[in-house]
């Protein structure tokens, strides 16, 4: 049965280095929850400290509301599967899901049972007595979540456990993972820095930067609502123009900018006279010869980019700031060479203004 894990105002140092820093959260159970964030950011960190291989400086970790405090990895109801897998090379498939039970004192019998049981779940039939060498790298990646969920976790965690695979075999196994999470109901607490992860596979995306945990919500919603500018850079492209806030009043900021006066969405009150930046995705900036939209942009092409599904634009306004643009391939496709004029607008409803 899964459980929730509670994070109570968790911080964690390494000496002078703060690697978590007050960390607030409730994973629900059943849930399938990611920490995004680069290298550094103290999303693994976290990990380890509800594994249980480390205990927090300050505050408490909770497991189905259970105070782990001084309990070790051993007795805690989770199973974590590290970014190396380490798996047992000698040990056949079967043997090396059945391992956890093993050290429990599981019958052979039981053992090999459930072996069976976890490979028709991974969709691996009749492989149990090959060995580990003989498998794919997807294989031996289904072979590491069937180990981890041989001794049935409340709590599976997983340590950026595709980041070693080539882009289309992390696409496909990132589709039976959460396949697999659903069928199975347990909790699964995903850490990885790519982006495509964590949007295509969470319930909720926490993104963290310098230990800090800037946002938790739902893919869409951290994709189009970001919390913080940080936030907006990070997760999927997007254009940021800079400014002096004119005004700001319901929910939307009026900027002076290098570029013109642009409006876009305000989730929090910004003075009149303050510093702020306007984020706006390159998918949602399109041409605007008659200046029909909120905003309009007069820019100058530097380079296109042929997709196929879409065409990648680099342009620049005057004051040389810097913008992208991603325009579907509708077979409508503006003339676009090389330092030719581009006219585009943009929603107020479609850009976010945030304070620096």
């Amino acid at each position: 049965m899964s459980q929730n894990v509670e994070l109570d105002h968790v911080s964690h140092r390494f000496d002078d280095f703060v690697a978590v820093r007050d960390v607030a959260l409730d994973i629900r159970a059943g849930e399938f929850f990611s920490f995004l964030g680069p290298s550094g950011c103290g999303k693994t960190t976290l990990l380890r400290l509800i594994a249980g291989f480390i205990e927090p400086a300050a505050g408490r970790i909770r497991i189905g509301g259970r105070d782990m405090h001084g309990i070790g990895p051993n007795r805690r109801p989770t199973a974590m599967i590290f970014q190396n897998l380490a798996l047992f090379p000698l040990m056949s498939v079967a043997d090396n899901i059945a391992f956890g039970l093993e050290v429990r004192g599981v019958d052979r019998t039981t053992r090999r049972r459930r072996a069976e049981a976890l490979l028709e779940l991974i969709a691996l039939p009749g492989q149990g007595d090959k060995r580990v060498a003989e498998l794919s790298g997807g294989q031996r990646q289904r072979v590491a979540i069937a180990r981890a969920l041989a001794v049935e976790p409340a709590v599976l965690l997983l340590d950026e456990p595709l980041s070693a695979l080539d882009l289309k075999l992390r696409q496909h196994l990132r589709a039976e993972l959460r396949a697999l999470q659903r069928r199975t109901g347990v909790t699964f607490v995903y850490i990885t820095h790519d982006q495509g992860e964590a949007l295509a596979m969470s319930d909720r995306v926490g993104v963290m930067n310098a230990g800090v945990l800037q946002q938790v919500a739902a893919p869409e919603v951290v994709y189009a609502d970001p919390a913080t500018p940080f936030v907006a850079s990070f997760v999927g492209e997007n254009n940021r123009i800079d400014g002096t806030v004119r005004h700001c009043a319901d929910g939307r900021a009026l900027l002076d900018t290098a570029l013109g006066p642009l409006v876009g969405r305000c989730p929090a009150a910004l003075a009149a006279g303050s510093r702020a930046a306007l984020f706006v995705r390159p998918e949602r900036l399109r041409p605007d010869p008659a200046g029909a939209c909120d905003n309009r942009l007069e820019l100058r092409v530097r380079t296109r980019s042929f997709e196929g599904a879409s065409v990648q634009v680099g342009a620049a306004g005057a004051d040389g700031t810097p913008l992208t643009l991603a325009l579907g391939n509708l077979g409508e496709l503006p003339a676009l060479a090389a330092d030719s004029a581009l006219a585009v607008g943009f929603a107020a409803a479609d850009a976010t203004v945030l304070a620096p």
